[in-house]
């Protein structure tokens, strides 16, 4: 499953993949701050409470089609 959704991901995504770890991330930001006038960091609590599960299930459908992994 990883490689199919590695390739969706965005480049500046980090969380959970593989080579992308915190060091990574803050390399990002320091790089993206220097060019920015302004930046927000937030923390999204209980974010995947609030994901529909019926729409991340269409959404994964679309992309994995081996009935096994869903």
């Amino acid at each position: 499953v990883g490689p199919v959704l590695e390739r969706g991901a965005l480049p500046t995504s980090h969380a959970c993949r593989l080579g992308k770890g915190q060091q990574a991330a803050m390399a990002t930001a320091r790089k993206r701050v220097r060019h920015a006038e302004a930046f927000l960091k937030l923390d999204v609590a209980k974010f995947y409470d609030s994901v529909d599960h019926a729409q991340l299930r269409t959404a994964l459908r679309r992309r994995l089609r081996e009935e096994r992994v869903l």
